[in-house]
């Protein structure tokens, strides 16, 4: 088992500050954040040295973003500037 006493990663990629993390349900290596630089980025903890995509569809902060139950690579993200954007994560944002 891993201790918790520190972090045993550090994901670095956003501009500033990270509002929002999920974990995948479908793989545990992959990891979705929403940020106020206006992206939402996924993560493989296995290659962490950067994003695995990066998607900046979003005009005003990221503020939410998850993992759907229906589809393996399927997320939503919400933002300040109303928007709810719907995607496959390794494919282009709408």
């Amino acid at each position: 088992m891993r201790s918790l006493e520190r972090p045993y990663l550090f994901l670095t990629g956003h501009q500033y500050a990270i509002r929002r993390v999920r974990f995948s349900p479908y793989d545990s290596t992959i990891i979705a954040s929403a940020s106020y630089d206006m992206t939402i980025c996924i993560w493989n903890t296995n290659m962490a040295a950067a994003p695995a995509f990066k998607h900046e569809h979003h005009s005003e902060f990221a503020i939410g973003v998850d993992f759907s139950i229906f589809g393996e690579k399927t997320i939503a993200s919400c933002g300040w500037d109303g928007k709810v954007a719907v995607w496959e994560y390794d494919s282009p944002a709408p």
